[in-house]
């Protein structure tokens, strides 16, 4: 089953770690291997020269990283960690390169860490839900409990998508339909809820009133491809063929890097 948002690599580099390194440039700069080999080697030899520095230490992090050498960057942080164990911002982005690499269970252990270190990161708490769901855990419930005591709305609202998720993935459905529901009850511009209850009915096929939500979806947000390709695609189950097409083309008309809508429309239109 797809889900829209589960527990995302995005969330933990861009949104918890933004950018700080090359002395704060955030640009992300296209380099030679050359060149990148050659700084990777000339960072090496400072952080031999200077090993109090955790700039550039970081900056090695960074190139290690860019050069697809997602263990060795790990190694840095850790490196880091052994100073400062209270830094979350560490902890995240060795977090970020686990997943990256598919290591989920490290990655969980260390965003673990990092809310220990610091318990004030909601999005980073929610990200920790959403791997929970993920592995099918029911910790995932325990987080969506906690969570639905902020105060703050959009904590609540994620509580009950999280729950939503949870359920979906152990296969209870009424459960997850029922959490989707409740949330799209306490908010109703919440998209994500709409989109997995849609998709949930659709891998029921329950199509008629998957559409009906799609269409719901459509109407809260009317520029969202995900909902335009999954109404396409229930048509297409639906035998809908012209609807199908229809919709296939409105999705890439939104977002043309979405292959799966591309692909299915070259197949009906032959």
């Amino acid at each position: 089953m797809i889900y829209i948002r589960k527990y995302s690599k995005w969330l933990l580099t861009s949104f918890l770690f933004p950018g700080f390194f090359s002395c704060g440039n955030t640009e992300n700069k296209v380099v030679p291997a050359d060149s990148t080999s050659q700084n990777i080697a000339h960072l090496e030899k400072e952080v031999s020269s200077y090993p109090d520095s955790p700039l550039i230490r970081l900056e090695l992090a960074d190139a290690y990283e860019n050069a697809g050498k997602a263990e060795k960057a790990i190694d840095m942080y850790d490196s880091l960690l052994t100073v400062d164990s209270t830094n979350a911002l560490w902890y995240n982005r060795k977090a970020s390169l686990y997943l990256s690499i598919g290591d989920t269970a490290s990655a969980l252990s260390t965003l673990r860490a990092s809310l220990n270190a610091q318990p004030a990161q909601p999005d980073l708490l929610l990200e920790v839900g959403f791997i929970y769901a993920d592995m099918k855990n029911d910790s995932a419930l325990g987080i969506a409990s906690f969570m639905e005591k902020s105060p703050d709305p959009r904590m609540k609202t994620n509580a009950m998508y999280l729950r939503g998720l949870y359920y979906s993935n152990i296969g209870q459905i009424q459960k997850a339909l029922a959490a989707y529901d409740e949330c799209i009850i306490y908010d109703y511009t919440f998209i994500d809820a709409y989109l997995e209850k849609g998709i949930l009915l659709y891998n029921q096929k329950r199509y008629a009133e998957a559409l009906k939500i799609f269409e719901k979806a459509r109407t809260v947000s009317n520029t969202n491809a995900d909902a335009y390709f999954w109404t396409g695609k229930t048509y297409e189950a639906m035998d809908k063929k012209e609807e199908a097409i229809e919709f296939y083309k409105k999705t890439l008309g939104l977002d043309d890097k979405i292959a799966e809508a591309e692909d299915r429309l070259k197949n009906l239109e032959k």
